[in-house]
């Protein structure tokens, strides 16, 4: 009997000890993630309050333990300024609209932000000095993803679109926009009336409805009438000053509207030399046979007789087929050497390698535009 109450006992005390071991681990586990908890959100603000103080806007943060998002929301007002990181580089962009509305005026808390300046045409373009299998050396010219807007004028297959969507992911905090191209446009502005040019210039017309939507974007040629007064603006100025930004590759920059019909060849651009809205071709090669009756092709020249000697036939390059920007920027060379009838490796002088560079790229380059949300 006495052995059975001790076995018990033995039981008991077991039993217990094993209770009260376990109890504060438990207690000890909760107050261990309750302290994570407390410093997560500590660690939270701080980073918030550093961007504040940075003038930076938030982007969206994602709290693997809690799995949550945590959005910095705050009132933009005009000319106000964010940098964001496009293809490696810096660039600053400016609000112009507190209370944006896209095309299908879907009005939003958004506010509008337009890069402090254009991107040139030959951005991404390189020399590299290669030496073949048979001996030979030289360099070799890789054109850049923007020496040209695509292959046609639709938006949604251009080369530039292509370029935008790939730094996208820099702009996680900003809105999906319809940038939908519906309407094209025929005729142009006045030249030399910059933001003063009259409505009547210009000729809309329906093109289809179309989805698509983005969140770095080029402005329509709609938006350009509404943003007339920022369009030869650079930087906190109060004064138009397009003589910042020109340079042999940039002479204007790129708007989405086509000119006439989206399989057409010409898009409308900002004019930054004759200070007008009028189209161009999207291509450089282009231009040259425009000279046998589109004037409006002509003017986007800007006295560059070396851009249209260049002889693009090598179409298949670049299709731009569903953003496939690889396509576009001639990859391996291939696209200068076809078209400029060089082969990798020949010895080239200076002049000989600059003309290469000036045949395959256009003088219209890019400004993009996004919209952050508005509180």
């Amino acid at each position: 009997m006495q052995a059975e109450i001790r076995e018990k006992c033995l039981l008991f005390l077991l039993c217990a000890w094993t209770f009260l071991a376990a109890g504060p681990a438990v207690m000890v586990y909760g107050g261990e993630h309750a302290g994570l908890r407390e410093n997560l959100q500590a660690s939270s603000e701080k980073n918030l309050q550093v961007s504040l103080q940075k003038n930076l806007p938030v982007s969206l943060q994602r709290n693997p333990q809690e799995n949550q998002h945590v959005t910095q929301l705050r009132h933009w007002n005009i000319g106000d300024t964010v940098t964001r990181n496009i293809g490696g580089k810096s660039y600053r962009f400016r609000c112009i609209d507190q209370n944006y509305a896209d095309h299908m005026d879907d009005h939003r808390q958004g506010a509008l932000f337009l890069c402090d300046e254009v991107i040139p045409a030959n951005t991404g373009s390189r020399y590299e000095f290669e030496t073949p299998g048979d001996g030979s050396h030289g360099y070799v010219y890789y054109p850049g993803p923007i020496v040209r807007f695509g292959n046609s004028a639709e938006y949604k297959y251009s080369s530039v679109r292509a370029w935008l969507s790939r730094s996208a992911g820099n702009f996680a905090d900003a809105v999906w926009i319809n940038t939908g191209v519906e309407r094209g446009y025929e005729g142009q502005t006045p030249a030399g009336f910059w933001e003063h040019f009259p409505e009547e210039g210009l000729r809309a017309h329906y093109l289809g409805s179309q989805k698509l939507e983005d969140k770095l974007f080029l402005l329509s040629v709609d938006e350009a009438y509404r943003y007339r007064d920022w369009l030869w603006k650079f930087g906190p100025v109060t004064k138009r000053n397009p003589k910042t930004q020109i340079s042999e590759f940039c002479k204007g920059y790129w708007l989405r509207t086509p000119c006439k019909a989206a399989s057409g060849t010409q898009v409308y651009i900002v004019d930054l030399v004759q200070g007008n809205i009028r189209p161009e071709a999207v291509r450089s090669d282009l231009r040259s046979a425009g000279r046998r009756g589109d004037t409006a092709t002509n003017t986007g020249t800007h006295g560059n007789t070396a851009s249209n000697t260049g002889t693009h036939r090598n179409t298949a390059t670049n299709t731009g087929t569903h953003g496939n920007a690889a396509a576009n920027i001639g990859m391996h060379g291939s696209l200068v050497q076809r078209e400029t009838g060089m082969t990798a490796g020949t010895k080239r002088t200076g002049a000989e390698m600059e003309d290469e560079e000036v045949k395959v790229t256009g003088t219209t380059g890019v400004r993009p535009a996004f919209v952050l949300p508005q509180r």
